[in-house]
């Protein structure tokens, strides 16, 4: 863990460390990141398909834990995001500890703000370090929408005397659809995608990058820093004479490499009939849970530990339903200011669609080539509870290997409102 990454050269053109400057938190009492962790993110029905979500997060809390040389008997909290619990079971994050074998005693809660869950648990964490109410805390987010259960309305009250039901999706209904308008998140980002005058080449261009991005990242060992490989069994390997093999390790994300990349503009609007949102240019359904070791900066000394970064500020932002798109812009302005700063190296806008990392640029005037640089969840995907937890440590990834000082996350949640986060590397 200590053995950082360094691939990418650092651009004569960009002297990060004379860019650095004195980033007066608003935090109380300083909260450190100790490591980063996340399972590969499993195709939707693919090889993690098989895993629980909480099972998903204990793997990474525990990956997290032994990246950070931390017992799980020193963990005083742990909070993890989960924006699809339905039919996992009762505080799907006390499960998740559990089985990660933090003890019984430690207090453990889920959160729940769609897109956003897993980097709210990430602010809700420091915050309680911040208030000197732990000192070491585990948070994250995790998500199997491969498991996602169907509704089957009024049966509890005895509505199908007569007559058919309908089975509802509950990632749509509890994760993709915008109640206030009664519509699909997709639709208010078409909106927004005329406001903005973003076309479909556009979003299809950049979808293109962000398949290459990953791609090449994953080719020069770019993730490694966060990936913890996981073991599951192998759904092929039937009965005892079986000439399979019991198990599988999964090391890679699965969803990169299934896009034809001359397909992204060939694909046809999945949403709306004249849309622009295709499903090359849109992420998809995913499986995956992603953890953070967040300790008191004492703790840390105390302890030993060498931190990788430290929080420096964190906000949420809201906008009315219909401009979901454009919240991140509102998160991240929220966020520079509390940490009194005008820019950052690099930043990760999640790509829920294209359009939307397109429309955040916009907004914020931003470098494309410090935006998403390993790729993001167009290609490498979205579960939807982890992705806040997930691009908080990628981002820790691009800043190590691109020997950078600051970096800022931002992500949206159905609804409207958005989180952002600003940590400084060590």
């Amino acid at each position: 863990m200590r053995a950082l990454h360094r691939t990418a050269k650092r651009a004569a053109t960009t002297p990060w460390r004379c860019q650095r400057r004195c980033l007066a938190s608003t935090i109380p009492q300083e909260v450190v990141i100790a490591s980063v962790a996340r399972t590969p993110i499993g195709a939707f029905c693919g090889g993690l398909a098989q895993v629980s979500a909480p099972k998903l997060a204990s793997f990474a809390l525990g990956a997290a834990m032994r990246r950070a040389g931390l017992e799980p008997q020193e963990v005083e909290m742990v909070v993890l995001g989960h924006a699809l619990p339905a039919g996992c079971g009762a505080n799907s994050a006390r499960q998740a500890a559990l089985l990660a074998e933090v003890p019984a005693t430690v207090d453990c809660f889920g959160v729940n703000k769609g897109c956003a869950s897993g980097m709210k648990a990430l602010t809700l964490a420091a915050q309680a370090i911040a208030m000197g109410q732990v000192d070491v805390a585990l948070a994250g987010g995790m998500e199997s929408m491969s498991q996602v259960p169907y509704f089957l309305r009024h049966a509890r009250r005895g509505g199908y005397h007569y007559g058919h039901g309908t089975l509802e999706d509950a990632a749509v209904v509890d994760g993709l659809w915008d109640s206030s308008s009664d519509c699909h998140l997709s639709a208010c980002v078409e909106e927004t995608m005329e406001e903005l005058a973003l076309d479909r080449g556009a979003c299809d261009r950049y979808a293109l990058k962000s398949y290459r991005r990953a791609c090449e990242a994953w080719q020069r060992g770019a993730f490694d820093l966060e990936v913890a490989p996981l073991r599951v069994k192998n759904p092929r390997a039937q009965g005892r004479d079986s000439m399979e093999k019991r198990s599988l390790i999964i090391s890679v994300d699965e969803e990169y490499s299934r896009m034809k990349l001359d397909d992204i503009a060939k694909a046809p609007p999945i949403f709306q009939e004249d849309g622009r949102i295709t499903a090359g240019n849109a992420s998809s359904l995913n499986d995956g849970a992603a953890a953070l070791v967040l300790l008191s900066a004492s703790r840390a000394r105390d302890m030993g530990i060498s931190p990788m970064a430290r929080v420096v500020s964190f906000a949420d932002a809201a906008l009315e339903a219909r401009h979901v798109a454009k919240a991140p812009s509102a998160a991240v302005r929220k966020a520079m200011q509390a940490a009194r700063m005008s820019t950052v190296n690099f930043y990760e806008i999640h790509e829920t669609f294209a359009a939307v990392a397109l429309a955040n640029m916009q907004l914020l005037d931003l470098d494309p080539s410090r935006v998403n640089v390993n790729g993001g969840a167009v290609a490498l995907g979205h579960p939807l509870g982890a992705s806040g937890a997930r691009i908080v440590s990628t981002l820790l990834t691009v800043l190590t290997q691109q020997d950078a000082e600051t970096g800022c996350a931002a992500i949206c949640s159905t609804g409207g409102g958005a989180t952002a986060m600003v940590i400084e590397r060590r």
